[in-house]
């Protein structure tokens, strides 16, 4: 037996292609059509159910000296035929239309601008004021120390001079002294103040940033709420063109109606 091969024994195959002349001898294949007003049916998921190829073997060979000539012919021919109702709708089915689209509302922000923190400056000539201010009773007592050991009268000129020498180098140490515990008490109470200063500058910065936050936030509040009722109203449309399409699919399904058909299975042999 033969073995079949689809691309020279099936002439309905779509991978079919003619034999050529082998050693001078000739190849004749002949098709009988298919009956007036039969036809193919639509092909169906598994081809092999719809068409059934039978009586491939080895075929009759005539001819003489090297050629050989190889007479066939195939036909295909119904084996049966299968009824069923099918459904028959009125027109196209329904479309589902435009669809919205979603816009997003513009986010407004707000006309505002973020305080920022401006601390006192720190003044070295109110700590110089404070100082002298502090130093003016010790110096007073300095000065008049050396007013009057220049005022007191002195027989000898040497013993005079010898006591202005020594009321001077008196006040230098004592004005020095002076002054240095001055400046640590002005600086002192200039620190105080400063502090008070300071502590009211923060306190303004927290209010006006409290300020700020709190009209921040109530903008994003609101664009939040106009964003969530953008959501809802487009919600609502998309809603309302599926129930209208679910309506009017129901409506097309409902308007069906039955109708017979007839599908036809095909067998096939060689001659």
């Amino acid at each position: 037996m033969a073995n079949y091969d689809y691309t020279k024994d099936d002439p309905y195959s779509p991978f079919y292609e003619p034999e050529e002349d082998v050693g001078g001898g000739s190849l004749e294949r002949s098709i009988t059509p298919l009956p007036q007003g039969e036809m193919f049916p639509a092909p169906a998921s598994d081809f092999s159910s719809m068409y059934q190829y039978t009586g491939y073997g080895e075929q009759p060979k005539t001819g003489s000296g090297s050629g050989t000539n190889i007479t066939s012919s195939y036909r295909l021919s119904p084996t049966g035929k299968t009824s069923v109702m099918t459904p028959s709708y009125p027109g196209l089915p329904p479309q589902l239309g435009q669809v919205p689209e979603f816009t997003a509302p513009e986010y407004q922000a707000p006309d505002i601008t973020a305080p920022g923190f401006n601390p006192p400056g720190y003044s070295e000539a109110e700590v110089r004021r404070l100082t002298h201010r502090a130093a003016a009773p010790g110096v007073r007592k300095l000065r008049q120390a050396v007013q009057m050991a220049m005022s007191r009268q002195y027989e000898n000129p040497n013993v005079k001079s010898m006591t202005l020498r020594q009321a001077l180098a008196g006040y230098g140490l004592g004005l020095e002294g002076v002054m240095a515990g001055a400046s640590q008490q002005g600086r002192a109470e200039y620190g105080e103040k400063y502090g008070r200063e300071f502590a009211g500058a923060q306190t303004r910065y927290g209010g006006e940033m409290q300020k700020y936050l709190s009209e921040f936030g109530a903008a994003q509040q609101r664009y939040g709420l106009e964003y969530q009722g953008a959501q809802t109203q487009y919600g609502a449309q998309m809603q309302a063109l599926l129930a209208k399409y679910n309506a009017a699919m129901q409506a097309y399904l409902g308007g069906a109606t039955k109708e017979e058909k007839t599908t036809y299975q095909y067998g096939g042999s060689y001659a």
